[in-house]
């Protein structure tokens, strides 16, 4: 059973748009590039969705992510404005905050492209 569970966590590592697949890269990331602790992980989660299934009779639907609250929203905004400054591209917005214009330049400034973000 614990083999057909791994092999049903790799095909779901490798679906798009799934949410297992985005937890089993996470849990890849988290555990530095293994992917055994995040297969047998996804395993798990896989046996639970089937017996939920099973249990419920009701048909399975994928779970979509949880909303990010404000101040995650903030965080990732900063993470992503500052690995785009890193890349020599830099980042207008026009919202108020932490999420504005890199202030350090990088040696890669040459290549600088402006991205406007969407509000």
């Amino acid at each position: 059973m614990r083999g057909a569970l791994t092999e049903c966590a790799w095909a779901a590592a490798a679906k798009k748009n799934c949410f297992i697949k985005e937890k089993f890269w996470r849990l890849t990331t988290k555990h530095a590039g293994k992917k055994s602790p995040a297969l047998v992980a996804v395993a798990h989660t896989i046996l639970q969705l089937v017996y939920d299934v099973l249990r419920s009779g009701e048909p399975y639907r994928d779970r979509q992510l949880p909303a990010l609250s404000e101040q995650q929203k903030e965080r990732m905004i900063c993470h992503h404005v500052r690995r785009l400054g890193k890349l020599g591209v830099r980042v207008y917005s026009n919202r108020p905050g932490p999420a504005t214009e890199p202030e350090k330049k990088t040696p890669r400034a040459k290549r600088t492209r402006e991205v406007i973000e969407n509000k």
